[in-house]
């Protein structure tokens, strides 16, 4: 049986937060183990796994460290790769064929087990949300500063939205080679996509309408509108603004659609 692993990964240390991944860890924990993975705001390649020692990506992933530095980011827009990529191809999730990826301000209104017992049969290297090909949304502001291997075709242009992400033993393994030559350059959510399908690798949607969704996973999951210029509203999952600044736990009332994908969760200040 295929093993899964998952990571939760947060760059603030609250107790709101960390009752959300206690929930997590309950209620899908028999599709997968997780761990707690803190990422340091000072230095934002750098994270801690829970359980584990710290993970730095100047070790494993320089050049794609050097590429965020140039531009003067920092982990957003574009490089949240940096902060659980290293962790996920450490010895300590090694056991693992697969590692889900979900950032603190994802929720499910409803048991995460439903969404797990759903995806958990996929085969797919990437399973993420909102994927489309360049054609579908040439407008999304992040394909501007893509750079990729001479002779990619138009078709492997493709974006993602991944605050929740699934990825393959092989792909993670691709994706640190792929990134540290010059020939790849780019918004993870544009990289993971592109280099799954130059390497050969199978991508899915976890649910949405679009083409790389599986017929019985289409709507199923989350909504959004990928054609609104990146922030993908309205729907459930969608880039901004945030309209749910409760967990689904602390206030299920607040979620008028159950059974679906939200993001982003934000904290109202007190």
């Amino acid at each position: 049986m295929l093993k899964h692993g998952a990571i939760l990964l947060t760059h603030i240390e609250d107790e709101r937060i960390f009752r959300s991944f206690r929930r997590l860890q309950q209620q899908a924990g028999r599709w997968l183990d997780l761990n707690l993975c803190v990422n340091d705001r000072a230095a934002p390649y750098r994270s801690k796994l829970s359980g584990s020692t710290d993970h730095d990506a100047r070790d494993v992933m320089p050049a794609r460290v050097q590429e965020m530095i140039a531009r003067g980011s920092g982990l957003i827009p574009g490089f949240c790769d940096l902060a659980f990529v290293p962790a996920a191809i450490s010895p300590a999730l090694a056991a693992y064929d697969y590692v889900w990826f979900i950032e603190y301000d994802v929720d499910f209104a409803g048991d995460w087990d439903t969404l797990f017992a759903a995806l958990h049969d996929s085969r797919a290297d990437l399973l993420t949300t909102t994927l489309y090909p360049k054609a579908d949304c040439p407008d999304w502001v992040h394909w501007s500063w893509l750079q990729t291997p001479p002779g990619l075709r138009d078709d492997q242009l493709i974006r993602c939205f991944a605050p929740i992400a699934r990825f393959s033993r092989r792909l993670l393994r691709a994706y640190v080679e792929v990134v540290n030559s010059l020939a790849w350059r780019g918004h993870h959510e544009a990289l993971y996509p592109a280099i799954a399908t130059h390497s050969g690798l199978a991508i899915e949607d976890i649910g949405g309408p679009g083409p790389f969704t599986p017929p019985e996973r289409r709507m199923r999951h989350y909504t959004n509108k990928p054609g609104s210029y990146g922030e993908l509203g309205p729907g459930t999952f969608v880039f901004r603004p945030a309209q749910q600044f409760s967990y689904f736990h602390e206030a299920p009332g607040e979620f008028t659609l159950r059974d679906l994908l939200y993001h982003p969760i934000k904290f109202k200040d007190p």
